[in-house]
């Protein structure tokens, strides 16, 4: 879909602009069975991509790379930058911790359009603004499925801690519930930003990649998820406002 004859210019379009080519439908449900039938604005979208030649991106580098080569005492250029995010402090804070598989979490994040990443990036404030009346913990599943294979999907969840619950009960409760959402929803990876509700900041992050059969805690856990088809639409990557589902953890 992206034709440039310098890798680099591919490079300097995805910092401008991105690199999105958006997937056909019909097989993002077959990886994805739980998703709703592609409607007709889904289908327009795919047929109506047309192949894009990147042309030269390189004149902001090049006077860069020259100025600063040559030590003149004038002004030196600004270096090209990707395009402001605003996920960025998520993943350079994923990054400081060295949290598992940050970088493919960091990745995708990045993949949506920016109406998304702004979402993406008010969920864990939106939770934390509105805590359950019952004082248990909120929480928000998104599965990420912008792909035509399973294997390249995510589920992220955002989670609430309450003041006064056990952090390791906690931890095992939400670890329990990521693996046993991730088998039903056949997702392989999956990841949850939890967030501390007295002091509302980023306490934990939850990585897990299993993708074995489930143990027998996992499959009790089954019995108390929502049904998939709960899920009606699919965070497109490129959605104005993507489809989400919130409430407490323990009624997903």
């Amino acid at each position: 879909m992206f034709n440039a004859a310098d890798e680099l210019d591919l490079f300097l379009h995805f910092f401008e602009a991105g690199l999105w080519v958006e997937p056909d439908p019909e097989q993002v449900r077959t990886a994805f069975p739980f998703m709703p039938e592609p409607n007709s604005s889904q289908r327009r979208r795919y047929r109506s991509q047309q192949p894009v030649f990147v042309t030269s991106r390189t004149d902001a580098l090049d006077k860069w790379i020259y100025a600063r080569n040559r030590g003149v005492s004038t002004r030196i250029p600004p270096k090209p930058t990707m395009a402001p995010s605003p996920v960025a402090s998520l993943i350079d804070e994923l990054q400081s911790r060295n949290v598992a598989s940050w970088l493919s979490i960091g990745a995708t994040l990045l993949s949506g359009a920016t109406s998304t990443q702004h979402q993406f990036a008010r969920n864990g404030d939106d939770l934390l603004r509105n805590p359950s009346p019952s004082g248990s913990g909120r929480s928000l599943t998104v599965p990420v499925t912008g792909c035509v294979e399973s294997v390249e999907g995510w589920l992220f969840v955002w989670a609430t801690r309450p003041a006064g619950v056990d952090p390791s009960s906690e931890e095992k409760r939400l670890r329990v519930y990521l693996r046993a959402k991730k088998h039903q929803l056949g997702i392989p990876r999956g990841v949850i930003f939890l967030y501390d509700e007295p002091t509302r900041n980023l306490v934990e992050v939850y990585y897990d990649g299993h993708i074995g059969p489930p143990d027998a805690e996992t499959t009790e856990a089954l019995g108390y998820l929502r049904p998939a088809s709960a899920l009606h639409g699919r965070l497109h990557p490129n959605a104005k406002r993507p489809v989400l589902r919130t409430s407490g953890a323990r009624r997903k």
